[in-house]
């Protein structure tokens, strides 16, 4: 077999059947046997193991190790170990052969420690993508029934009837990338039924990348391991290549040990999550101070080679509680609640060079009762080829500015701290000046109102300003009440140098504020099949010209939008059929949130194309492209994301399209020269206007993008009503734009 399907992590990826390494390139190789786990009495399973433990094969052809890790079991009550379940459930083979989970105590069974017994479960992955092919019951009778489920594909229930005459069952050789957590559960409730687990059966993919090959460590918090009571600074824990160390640890009152404090971390043997055991507990909080990461608590670290940060999984994660992580390298990351149910937080792939120092501290002033959370593991992979020194701030700004202004800065540590900076003292940062074009070593060069003036109805508003740039101006008729918002009277306005004036109609209020922000469009691209192309009907309140928002016309010209948006897409259909679509509801969301950043809309969307008509080198994906580059000729605009949705016509081909997807987002980048550039795709259809709703499958593939590539996320279309089993009607569209918006805002 020679499939090529996409990888877990950055990169389009053609993975080959049982080729067992991690990368990100483009190859595909030929296939190798299938890797077999066995449960056999005295292997790694055995024994009353626990979370983590791990079970090793190796590929007979290509010699590249697979590990399949425990990440929880279950009890027969249906209680977790990693909660801390009163019948400490545990894996254990014995004399039988067969993999088991004994619950002890547990008297309802009398083969409790030698069976998987009704409502008993485990939750494993595996270290690699791999394609899951066939499972094998060492017993199964003809009323025992066992579920496979996990969040990457529809759940397979493995009765009698699915398997055998010997109890194999095919599991149709489903995609899973590594680190998917994977659940088999016995669901059946007849008495003293007998299941064992005799194998799995995986077939290993992977790609070769002689370039940028990567190595993923997950450093799990379980009890007994290194970072346990009592760990200070200069702890440290290993796995794999890649080493952690305890830089500092930080109380409830913002004491440090490095400066004599006595703070220890510790992990919870029950709960296996790491936490800070603080010597003062100023908040009372009492016994849980000895496990969790209490408000103000805080652990700095670094590792010992240069990485990717991945993810973040943590654990007692209640509304309310929050965690910020952040380094001088990286924006900060602000982890709340609610981003999924496991409260696993993506790091978006986050470069950090070796000896970065990173701290988590808990910043939320209260969580429920207990007022903390722990961390129950972070994963990261080892980046043996770093990235190109940064050439500009997180703020964006060049250092090829600040050298200008700031000579002798070597460090990306060192430019960042000057860009932070106000060294003139004029109350606003250096990157600020560089948006503004002023002299950030020149307390009189900075952008301000000089003054107002009122003539009869009219205010002219008078600003210091420079040529080159952009300029709106904005009203506000109380400071007080500020959810009046600021509302944008003018835009697009050229600046002069020294001084620009702009006439206005004084407002009916008594009082008015007005201030000026320099006019940064941002750009997004939006492509696709009908539903961006827009299907639903404009209604009354669609109708008008979007505040904040132009559109880019067939002359290359930005003009005011207004709907239908796709109407100057040079590749649409007949004008009559354009009608709303998601950049509409995108754009008020955008606007809401930024009103001082005026939103340009580069709209190429056809119905019915498929995902091969968009490769690079066809007419779709080059009419994109091409338009975007004209957008982007004023010099005053920069390309903040691509919006895509696509896909109903290739709702049956799950087994390829990510892997067409991938390779588009990855050349569009590449041809737009932003590399990093967010790019949001938005599920298929949900609801039941159809008997079959065949996008469903599709959707589930959609939703593994982020795993495959960073700084890409989902906009769900949970809820949201068709108006032909295909086509979201006007509320739809509307609320998928909103989503859109919101699903882009957080990859900030």
């Amino acid at each position: 077999m020679n499939i090529c399907i996409p990888s877990k992590k950055r990169g389009a990826a053609f993975l080959t059947a049982a080729i067992f390494s991690v990368a990100s390139a483009l190859l595909c190789a030929e296939s190798s046997a299938d890797a077999v786990f066995t449960y056999l009495n005295g292997s790694a399973f055995d024994g009353g193991t626990g979370i983590g433990v791990s079970m090793t094969e190796t590929d007979s052809v290509s010699s590249v190790v697979v590990n399949m890790t425990t990440v929880d079991i279950i009890d027969w009550e249906g209680d977790l170990a990693s909660e801390g379940a009163s019948d400490t459930p545990t894996l254990n083979i014995g004399n039988s052969d067969g993999l088991a989970v004994n619950s002890t105590p547990n008297t309802n069974w009398s083969n409790e420690a030698t069976s998987i017994n009704p409502g008993e479960g485990w939750v494993f992955k595996f270290d690699v993508d791999v394609n899951l092919v066939e499972l094998d019951f060492a017993s199964q009778g003809s009323d025992v029934v066992a579920v496979l489920s996990s969040s990457a594909f529809t759940s397979k229930t493995l009765d009698d009837a699915h398997g055998n005459s010997t109890g194999t069952h095919s599991l149709d050789n489903t995609y899973v990338a590594a680190g998917t957590e994977i659940t088999l559960k016995f669901t059946g409730y007849i008495a003293d039924d007998i299941l064992r687990l005799s194998s799995f059966t995986v077939e290993a993919l992977a790609t070769t990348n002689t370039t940028n090959t990567t190595n993923t460590a997950t450093f799990e918090f379980v009890d007994g391991s290194e970072f346990d009571n009592p760990a200070a600074i200069g702890s440290s824990m290993t796995r794999g290549d890649i080493t952690i160390t305890t830089i500092d640890l930080i109380g409830q009152d913002g004491s440090m040990n490095s400066t004599g404090a006595t703070h220890k971390l510790n992990i919870f043997g029950s709960y296996n999550a790491l936490g800070v055991n603080a010597s003062v507990d100023p908040l009372g909080i009492g016994t849980t101070e000895l496990r969790d990461f209490n408000p103000g608590e805080g652990w700095v670290m670094n590792f010992d080679k240069n990485v990717y940060l991945v993810e973040l999984d943590l654990f007692g994660q209640d509304a309310g509680a929050e965690m910020t992580v952040s380094s001088s390298v990286f924006p900060d990351f602000v982890l709340t609640d609610g981003v999924n149910a496991e409260d696993i937080h993506s790091f978006n792939n986050t470069f950090v060079s070796a000896g970065t120092e990173i701290a988590f501290l808990m910043t939320s002033a209260t969580n429920a009762a207990d007022l903390g959370l722990g961390i129950t593991s972070m994963t990261v992979e080892l980046a043996t080829n770093a990235p190109s020194p940064p050439t500009e701030t997180i703020n964006g700004t060049p250092h090829a500015w600040l050298a200008v202004y700031y000579p002798g800065l070597e460090t990306p540590e060192e430019y960042q701290a000057a860009d932070d900076g106000d060294s003139d003292g004029d109350l606003q940062p250096t990157w600020k000046e560089y948006i503004a074009a002023t002299i950030p070593t020149n307390s009189a060069s900075v952008l301000k109102v000089n003054s107002t003036e009122m003539l009869g109805d009219e205010v002219i508003v008078n600003w210091q300003s420079v040529t080159g740039k952009y300029y709106s101006v904005m009203m506000q008729t109380n400071l007080v009440a500020a959810s009046n918002g600021w509302k944008t009277v003018a835009n697009n306005i050229q600046g002069l140098e020294n001084e620009t004036s702009y006439t206005t109609t004084a407002s009916s209020a008594s009082t008015a504020f007005h201030k000026v922000g320099i006019e940064k469009r941002d750009i997004y691209l939006l492509i696709g099949q009908s539903n961006m192309a827009g299907r639903g009907p404009i209604e009354e309140q669609d109708e008008g010209v979007i505040e904040g928002c132009e559109l880019l016309n067939f002359s290359g010209e930005w003009e005011p939008a207004t709907n239908p948006l796709n109407a100057y897409s040079t590749i649409r259909k007949d004008l009559d059929i354009q009608q709303l679509n998601p950049g509409y509801g995108f754009a008020l969301r955008m606007h809401e949130v930024r009103p001082e950043i005026n939103i340009g809309l580069v709209v190429n969307a056809r119905g019915g194309t498929n995902i091969n008509d968009w490769e690079k080198g066809d007419l779709y994906y080059e009419e994109a492209v091409a338009r975007t580059k004209v957008a982007l000729a004023d010099n005053n605009s920069r390309l903040a994301g691509i919006l895509w949705h696509q896909g109903e016509s290739n709702s049956s081909q799950t087994n390829s399209y990510m892997g067409k997807l991938v390779t588009m987002i990855e050349n569009l980048r590449a041809d737009l020269g932003e590399p990093d550039l967010p790019f949001v795709i938005g599920e298929l259809e949900r609801d039941d206007v159809t008997e079959v709703v065949k996008e469903r499958l599709l959707n589930e593939v959609l939703y593994t993008l982020p795993t495959m590539l960073p700084n890409t996320a989902v906009a769900t279309t949970e809820g949201l009503v068709t108006q032909d089993g295909t086509h979201f009607d006007s509320a739809g569209q509307r609320e998928l734009g909103r989503r859109y918006a919101d699903a882009l805002l957080s990859l900030e």
